[in-house]
């Protein structure tokens, strides 16, 4: 309950409150002692704070056939309610062309403050720009949310990949050899590597 008993009209009364998003809700309002006037109601409703962080993933630059890192959000429920993850679905134009590696949130109950984890890995199929979106869907105020995705795929090409970046030898006696230590040369990319040179 609410009161305002000033009888200039100068004060004005706020009132705040969280809905759940599953009932309906009333504000009745009457004049003290059944006096007469004009109401105004001004209502501004916030969207439940239930978010991915960060918003959006990218990938940035992988050769056609290579997959990215791994890289993950994490959706919150920061309302004072249980929320209830209805569906998580992987849509957008380019889906095919990022893994889901972990998906936490798909059907769970989130307490308040609660939170659940989403993974994925970018793996072009094609070059140009790639794009998708996980849609999650629940049942707070301002369902669905959106997880952005987006990588660039690069065209198949060699990629010269050393199984050591330096090679330490131990104090030698002058005249003497030391132990022989290999470094392999591995094409990690997805087309032919051709080697013409090795500099010392």
């Amino acid at each position: 309950e609410v009161s305002n008993n000033n009888a200039s009209n100068t004060q004005q009364s706020a009132v705040t409150f969280t809905t759940d998003g599953s009932n309906d809700y009333y504000i009745v309002a009457e004049g003290l002692n059944n006096a007469g006037g004009t109401l105004e109601l001004n209502v501004a409703a916030v969207a439940a704070p239930v978010d991915f962080v960060p918003a959006s993933l990218d990938f940035g630059q992988v050769i056609v056939g290579l997959q990215s890192a791994v890289l993950s959000a994490v959706l919150t429920n920061g309302t004072t309610q249980p929320l209830t993850i209805n569906s998580t679905t992987l849509g957008g134009a380019n889906p095919g062309d990022f893994l889901v590696v972990e998906s936490g949130c798909a059907g769970n109950i989130l307490p308040a403050g609660g939170t659940c984890l989403v993974s994925f890995q970018f793996a072009p199929t094609v070059a140009g720009s790639r794009f998708a979106q996980l849609t999650e869907t629940d049942n707070a105020i301002g369902s669905p949310r959106l997880l952005f995705l987006s990588g660039t795929g690069l065209p198949p090409s060699p990629l010269a990949c050393l199984s050591k970046g330096a090679l330490t030898f131990t104090n030698q006696a002058v005249g003497t050899s030391s132990v022989a230590q290999i470094v392999v040369l591995t094409n990690c990319g997805t087309a032919a590597l051709t080697a013409t040179n090795v500099f010392f």
